[in-house]
């Protein structure tokens, strides 16, 4: 029999079982003329294919009444023998399932032989048996089930026997398996004070329509209906109160066993959770563990951690990327910070320097050889120093002096040793990364076994590219084979944890499906054609545009997260596909990418590594970022100094070769350059407006199309503005300071001297930039375009209420204002006012004749473009109490009505005010409290209006 025809039979007698043994008490009796009420509660299309199960004589043996009714205490089956996670899942499924009882033992054996077929099956089934056999089986079969999760926790602890991919599925199938366990017990214990409560609600109740009858309200029949009716309710909660305290005992009895072996193998199941790489499941079991307060004054009590708790902790969070959480546990180490403390506490902030002078300290202080890799215990909590040293120089981004440090090491270790193994996979890493594929050839000759998972998957992407680089298709298929494969059989059951859990697994299939991308490219006309040859073809095969498209690393890198643990993987492969394809330019930016993250991750000695190689490369844009890396260093003087000499070389190069030599590439970039340099000048404020202005302006001037260059400039002035009227409102008409401040004395001696500007003699010039912005691109529209509103807005304001002669100065900064912003009333698209819209509406009705002409005229514009967004929004200011914003929304959609030829869109103009009315209606009714013996009608009250002013 095949296995497929092996698998129905099997469904088949499961189904058999299910419609036998399933008792007829509980289920519906059937209308067809049979007692078994199962078959009658399937579909009616599923009916038909079912329904030779009923008349089957396929039977299960049931192996409990085989054995005479009595069950043998069953034996652990984790390391009886070398069993795969399915089999091993099997075989526990079905040794528990005979020492099962109650309603559910013959649905539990009626899917024994079909188990083997569906692992996600076992998955769900595994709480159910385990809860059947704790709260109601015996005392042997409950010490079986807690045998073998001890077992497996034990195993997990020493990870020895299994491999590790294979192991964590076993740990996350019982973490799991706790999780679902003590979710049950919590939602019991909701259910039964739900109940309590409404018991109690219940039992008043009663008790007051008991007074009710007696006092003789009701009709002696009413009186009959309600005794009845009241007894009815009674025993129906009586029984509902009675099963439900079934559930709850033998919850809690589930409970009482689960708490009790959890306290009793607390060290080995954080253990076994934290050597699963769960950290958030390592997190959550020690909580169930520990419910301490620790250095929380608002706790009942304090606990002091032992130092072997503090270091459990500090492990789990490193893993889980939470500075600020290392930051406080460090606190809790009873004596002070250990050097492990503090090289973990550097590792997660990203001060690589200060780590690796930690471990230098570590290793004196041992007293022993560096070669020799010894463990120094501290606190109950060891590290290998040696080895962790290397992990460091990669971390920092100093391959070459890592390969130095893993030969040297390599050379006094013993071969074949687990420390020999790791260093090699240490080398692998660091190889790969370089693209020195002979020395990457050396190091996996050496065996590598018995590695963590990070380890055996550099590994393997080293073992891929070496493949890849030699051009053995087959052998790279056969890898990303096994590869995919060995992720996927672990991949569904992390993924029932969290995302989170899964991610690195995702970025895993993320890989391998970039190298595959670059095998396909290869593949492509390679036969018999050496490597440079190769890439000569590739180049002319494929241009730079086509090459993107095809493998589409923008896009991809964007979907994952910005995280140095997910991204230098991807970036590193990245960068030895490029090269093989002989594509430089990808490979430099790669270096640029990394730079990028590792700066804003606050890594800036893995970040000037990066940067380096990027300039080596000649990678536009490299010198903005180091110089950024400088800057957010503190170094703000190197950064400014390292932008002038970039602006110089450009300078430079069209006297060379002629401006027309330069490409729009290159243009923004040296706009980018010159803007960057005067933003940071103004922020230091090492000059003043007018040197500053010519800065901001020579960087527009080199990029007149960009957005960027006009909206900081406009911000800039902006600033200026901002504080020169605050300085100047101090000052009243005799030229004295209002409030005796120093601040207004000085700013007027200013003004009057011609070194500073009126606040108003700026205006001009903020909406002419951020207007230029507006019109250049959209980007920034959602800062500009309000604030240039407000501002003009806030003008007007001061024209209406301002008092006495206004000077000549005033007057022309006035009339620009309006001239530019009827200007750009007329030039900016109306796609761009729509973004304003609510704050358009609202200064419908402006005070200033001038600003509510060009408001008014703006929103003609937008409804006659945008009919179906600005009408809602007029709808509301046409149905206002004060007749002055009525009659303006009115005659808003009059006049953008009359410049419309469109019959849909006029037809919308008129139907639209009977549809706004509807809703305005419904809204103005408001329901009343319910009176006795009132119409609907009368249930309702309508407001006639509500008050409203204009501010």
């Amino acid at each position: 029999m095949s296995r497929s025809n092996q698998g129905q039979g099997l469904i088949m007698g499961s189904s058999t079982a299910c419609l036998r043994k399933c008792s007829p008490s509980w289920l519906p009796t059937s209308t067809a003329g049979t007692d078994n009420g199962l078959f009658n509660r399937l579909p009616t299309e599923v009916q038909p294919i079912v329904a030779p199960c009923l008349n089957s004589r396929f039977t299960l043996e049931d192996n409990k009444a085989q054995r005479g009714g009595a069950a043998d205490e069953p034996s652990t089956i984790f390391g009886s023998f070398r069993h795969s996670f399915r089999r091993w899942l099997e075989l526990w499924l079905k040794s528990i399932i005979g020492f099962t009882s109650g309603s559910c033992q013959p649905a539990f054996s009626a899917v024994t032989s079909v188990l083997k077929w569906d692992l996600p099956f076992m998955t769900f089934l595994l709480p159910q048996v385990v809860h059947n056999v704790i709260a109601y089986g015996s005392t042997s079969a409950r010490d079986s089930v807690l045998n073998e999760m001890n077992a497996v926790l034990l195993a997990g602890q020493k990870q020895d026997g299994e491999a590790v991919e294979e192991m964590e599925l076993y740990l996350q199938g019982l973490f799991t398996l706790l999780d679902v366990l003590s979710r049950w017990v919590k939602d019991e214990s909701d259910t039964q004070l739900a109940l309590f409560t409404l018991l109690d609600v219940l039992s008043r109740w009663v008790k007051d329509e008991s007074d009710t009858l007696l006092a003789g309200s009701l009709s002696s029949t009413a009186s009959k209906q309600s005794k009845n009716a009241l007894f009815t309710l009674l025993d129906v909660l009586s029984r509902w109160v009675k099963d439900e305290s079934d559930t709850q005992l033998a919850l809690f009895t589930l409970l009482d066993v689960l708490s009790r072996w959890v306290k009793d193998e607390s060290d080995t199941l954080l253990a076994g959770s934290l050597s699963s790489t769960a950290s958030k499941q390592s997190k959550n079991t020690y909580a169930r563990v520990d419910r301490g307060g620790g250095l929380n004054p608002a706790a009942f009590k304090t606990v002091e951690y032992t130092s072997q708790q503090v270091t459990f902790l500090l492990e789990v969070y490193g893993q889980l990327e939470e500075p600020d959480g290392l930051s406080g546990l460090v606190q809790l180490r009873q004596g002070g910070l250990t050097t492990t403390d503090q090289i973990l506490a550097a590792e997660k902030a990203g001060a690589w320097s200060d780590a690796l002078a930690l471990y230098e300290h570590a290793l004196r202080k041992e007293g022993s050889s560096v070669g020799e890799g010894t463990s120094r215990e501290e606190d109950g909590g060891g590290v290998n120093l040696a080895n962790s040293s290397t992990a460091e120089l990669q971390s920092v981004g100093h391959l070459q002096a890592l390969v130095k440090q893993v030969d040297g090491l390599l050379g006094r270790q013993p071969e074949g040793g687990a420390a020999c193994m790791q260093l090699a996979a240490c080398g692998v890493a660091a190889a790969w990364r370089m693209g020195n594929w002979s020395l990457l050839r050396e190091y996996l000759t050496a065996g590598l076994k018995s590695l963590s998972a990070n380890e055996q998957w550099d590994v393997r992407v080293g073992d891929l590219l070496q493949d890849l680089n030699g051009s053995h298709s087959a052998a790279v298929n056969e890898g990303l084979k096994s590869a995919r494969s060995d992720i996927m059989s672990i991949l569904p059951t992390i993924s029932m944890e969290s995302y989170v859990r899964a991610y690195p697994h995702v970025t895993k299939l993320h890989m391998l499906q970039e190298i595959q991308d670059v095998m396909a490219l290869k593949q492509e006309g390679s036969e018999h054609i050496d490597s440079l040859e190769l890439k000569r073809r590739l180049r002319e095969h494929i241009d730079s545009l086509e090459l993107k498209r095809r493998l589409q690393w923008m896009e991809r890198l964007a979907a994952t997260q910005a995280t140095l643990a997910t991204q230098e993987p991807v970036l590193s492969l990245r960068r030895q596909l490029a090269e093989m394809l002989g594509n430089k330019a990808d490979a430099g930016a790669c270096w640029l990418q990394y730079a990028k993250l590792c700066r804003a991750t606050g890594h800036h000695e893995a970040a000037a590594t990066a940067t380096l190689e990027a300039l080596a490369r000649e990678v536009p844009g490299s010198v903005i970022e180091r110089a950024k890396l400088l800057w957010n260093m503190g170094k703000q003087h190197l950064a400014i100094s390292e932008l002038e000499g970039a602006m110089r070389r450009f300078a430079e190069n069209p006297k060379k070769g002629g401006a027309s030599m330069i490409s729009p590439n290159q243009r923004h970039l040296h706009a980018k350059l010159a803007l960057q340099r005067a933003k940071w000048v103004a922020i230091q404020g090492q000059l003043g407006y007018s040197e500053l202005r010519k800065l901001f302006e020579e960087a527009i001037q080199i990029d007149s199309k960009w957005e960027k260059g006009y909206f900081l400039f406009a911000r800039y002035l902006d600033k200026l503005h901002d504080d020169a009227k605050r300085r100047q409102k101090l000052v009243g008409k005799d030229g004295k300071s209002k409030t005796g401040s120093r601040l207004g004395n000085v700013s007027h001696i200013k003004v009057a001297l011609g070194e500073e500007l009126q606040y108003y003699e700026y205006l001009p010039h903020i909406i002419t930039f951020y207007g230029r912005s507006i019109e250049a691109g959209y980007r920034h529209i959602l800062q500009s375009m309000p604030r240039l509103l407000t501002l003009y807005c806030d003008f007007g304001n001061e024209q209406v209420t301002k008092k006495g002669v206004v000077q000549q100065k005033e007057r022309n900064s006035s009339n620009q204002v309006t001239n530019l912003m009827r200007n750009l009333m007329n030039n900016v698209s109306p796609v761009a006012w729509l973004q304003a819209l609510p704050q358009l509406i609202s200064r419908i009705c402006h005070p200033c004749k001038e600003v509510q002409e060009v408001i008014q005229n703006i929103l003609i514009k937008v409804t006659e473009t945008f009919p179906q967004q600005a009408l809602w929004s007029l709808a509301g200011v046409s149905k206002s109490s004060i007749p002055l914003r009525s009659s303006t929304a009115t005659g808003i959609q009059q006049l953008a009505r009359k410049n419309i030829g469109d019959a849909a869109t006029l037809r919308l103009f008129e139907q639209f005010m009977n549809l706004v009315m509807v809703p305005i209606q419904e809204a103005f009714n408001v329901p009343l409290p319910p009176v006795p013996g009132a119409t609907p009608k009368q249930q309702y009250v309508t407001i006639q209006a509500l008050r409203e002013t204009i501010t």
